[in-house]
């Protein structure tokens, strides 16, 4: 099996590296990527994808049928890029120049290199006529450099649950220096909410609680990349004091929710019996 695959990945190289150039040769700042889309429609379209379609928030999404609903498989890449700066390019940003085995121009690395990968990686699959058991799904969606992730948001809630399909796994393009890193099992969120009648005591739990969640990070990830917190609100509720803030934690492969979920509330019940008259 591999070794057909492996014969198909040398006949579509040169098409890989034609079809990045003309990914970065076109412009596609965040909510302008209406013509790379239709690039990378276009091309999904040519390599023959089961399903190819723009969605409503103007994804391109393209879809291999395996002969049973799972597992799914996302391969995913956004196809837009930051602004042009005023900083001087040695290479034409949007010319997609190779030099020295290397591609320069705007959005090369970051994301257009990987989505052209994966769009091809597609194109392999069909032409090995290898029977799949599950699904594959390759998405290039928008919106992601401005840190709104609007499209892959669009993609995950409303376009693929419509189709019926429901990613098992993820592989994103950024670039990582041609590195295979493991990303994280999802997001747990919660809010944690203070009570009581003496505002002194709900400030000092709160405070207690903020700096003893914050120092919890594991300390082989640096805290950005495990967990966010949001800055506490408090408010007067006619007479009753309470304060309010958001967790975001991300879950690594030996850990559940449920878990989390169970050592925030001892966590958070310890430091909250210590200030007294709060809930």
């Amino acid at each position: 099996m591999y070794t057909i695959l492996q014969e198909n990945n040398k006949v579509l190289a040169e098409e890989l590296v034609s079809f990045a150039a003309e990914l970065v040769r076109a412009p596609s700042v965040s909510y302008e990527e209406s013509e790379i889309a239709g690039i990378v429609e276009k091309e999904m379209r040519r390599l023959g994808y089961d399903k190819v379609f723009c969605d409503d928030f103007g994804n391109v999404v393209g879809v291999i049928f395996g002969l049973e609903r799972e597992p799914t498989l996302l391969l995913n890449c956004h196809m837009d890029t930051v602004p042009l700066g005023s900083e001087t390019w040695e290479h034409a940003p949007f010319k997609g120049t190779i030099d020295n085995r290397r591609m320069y121009g705007l959005g090369a690395a970051d994301c257009k290199g990987g989505l052209a990968a994966q769009v091809i990686a597609g194109g392999v699959l069909k032409r090995s006529l290898l029977p799949l058991k599950g699904n594959l799904v390759v998405a290039a969606t928008v919106a992601e450099q401005n840190g709104i992730s609007l499209g892959v948001r669009g993609l995950i809630e409303h376009t693929l649950p419509e189709l019926g399909l429901s990613p098992s796994y993820a592989v994103l393009g950024e670039p990582t220096g041609l590195g295979l890193y493991y990303g994280h099992d999802g997001w747990l969120e919660a809010e944690i909410d203070v009570q009581g009648s003496n505002p002194f005591h709900v400030n000092d739990v709160t405070r207690s609680i903020f700096e003893f969640i914050g120092g919890s990070s594991t300390a082989s990830r640096p805290l950005a990349e495990s967990q966010v917190l949001g800055a506490p609100r408090f408010e007067d509720r006619s007479g009753c004091m309470r304060s309010n803030f958001h967790l975001a934690r991300r879950l690594r492969q030996t850990e559940s929710a449920e878990e989390i979920l169970g050592r925030l509330n001892r966590e958070v019940g310890l430091v909250a019996g210590e200030g007294g008259g709060v809930a």
